[in-house]
């Protein structure tokens, strides 16, 4: 099952990597993730097993009895001389949801109303250089392989990449690394590493005429090739009205934090942005904070605690501080942000993300452009 790990799955990747047609990635990693369950699918359809549905209703992507058997004889037949125990592990929950509950009100929104007109400019940042995107925009910046990718949205093509090895310049990355089909609009990326090493690409995933937006979940071991895109958390698994745009960190403590894109009725105007907590970026934790209003989220690192910076109602850059990433008042931020073009007058970024260089340096990237088709991302350095 998706989410297991352990010395059973690692037999049943080396199995399924003998055979390129079904398992071309070959990772012998001893995790079971979105690639080992792609190619037990693929397996499971080979052997007339079963063919669809999925692995709580029908099997698919299971290895239940009838694949652990036919895995068995195959293992046998290439001399191998231990097959796969009938006794399976006990995976982690794979599950998504928890109980969710809503601690903050319209009356703190309207407590951070009324702090919002006395807020002063706490940051400033510059314009640096730009990117030159080719009309794609919403970056997400992952170091990975030994160099900077940046992920963004191409509108009408999906998810798309450049490269970098200092950060200072990029280059287009051939290809699409998670196209739009099916009906469904992959946009908003955001990336962070797995415990099992494998690069994790959350995307915001919209079907044209459909309510709402969810996440889909594409997985990769170079930054350049990945999965096929799969659901992985909805809106209403958090009390929500939508599941969106993020951003992902890593605690001191090796928590995972997430920064999302949501909705919460009752709650102040939407979008807003809601926190939620993991240990493998599978199973995630809800809290109730909630910052009203303010979506589109990013996140810093500081040696007093992390800072979280969002677009509030699309017009400015909130920063909230934390001493941990788990303690935020919503209801109390520290401040504006403000943003300067090359001629140093002041504009309204959007869809930014903050990236923390090994030599400790920092970049802003924001998208940009006060026309259509609002496809620049521009990096900016403090002021």
């Amino acid at each position: 099952r998706k989410g297991s790990s352990g010395t059973e799955v690692k037999k049943w990747q080396e199995t399924l990597a003998a055979m390129p047609e079904i398992y071309p990635e070959k990772l012998i990693t001893g995790y079971f993730g979105i690639l080992t369950r792609q190619a037990v699918q693929k397996f499971q359809s080979k052997y007339g097993i079963v063919s669809s549905g999925d692995e709580s209703t029908t099997g698919y992507g299971l290895v239940g009895p009838k694949t652990r058997k036919k895995l068995n004889e195959i293992m046998a037949s290439a001399g191998t001389k231990t097959g796969i125990p009938q006794a399976t592990m006990t995976p982690p929950p794979v599950s998504t949801t928890t109980s969710f509950s809503a601690t903050s009100s319209e009356a703190e929104y309207q407590e951070f109303l009324k702090k919002l007109p006395n807020l002063s400019v706490i940051e400033t940042w510059k314009f640096e250089y730009d990117v030159g995107s080719g009309g794609a925009f919403v970056p997400d910046i992952v170091e990975y392989s030994g160099k900077l990718f940046m992920y963004a949205h191409l509108p009408l093509t999906g998810i798309v990449s450049f490269s970098s090895s200092d950060g200072g310049t990029w280059t287009k990355d051939a290809g699409t690394r998670v196209a739009n089909g099916d009906g469904l609009i992959y946009a908003h990326p955001y990336a962070a590493i797995a415990p099992n090493g494998n690069l994790y690409l959350f995307v915001q995933t919209v079907k044209p005429g459909a309510l709402g937006m969810y996440v889909s979940l594409s997985e990769s071991s170079d930054g350049l090739n990945f999965s096929a895109p799969q659901p992985v958390l909805k809106g209403t698994d958090f009390g929500s009205t939508h599941a969106a745009h993020g951003r992902i960190m890593k605690l001191s403590d090796g928590t995972y934090l997430l920064a999302i894109s949501s909705g919460i009725n009752g709650r102040g105007p939407q979008p807003g942005t809601s926190l939620l907590y993991s240990s493998d970026l599978e199973k995630w934790n809800f809290k109730s904070t909630y910052f009203a209003g303010c979506h589109d989220p990013t996140f810093d690192e500081t040696p007093g605690g992390i800072r979280l910076y969002c677009h509030y109602l699309g017009k400015q850059i909130v920063r909230f501080d934390s001493p941990d990433g788990y303690t935020w008042k919503p209801n109390d931020p520290a401040g504006l942000v403000e943003f300067l073009d090359q001629n140093g007058a002041a504009i309204n970024a959007g869809d930014i993300d903050m990236h923390i260089f090994k030599d400790g340096s920092k970049r802003i990237f924001i998208s940009y452009n006060p026309d259509p088709p609002f496809g620049n991302i521009w990096s900016t350095v403090k002021k």
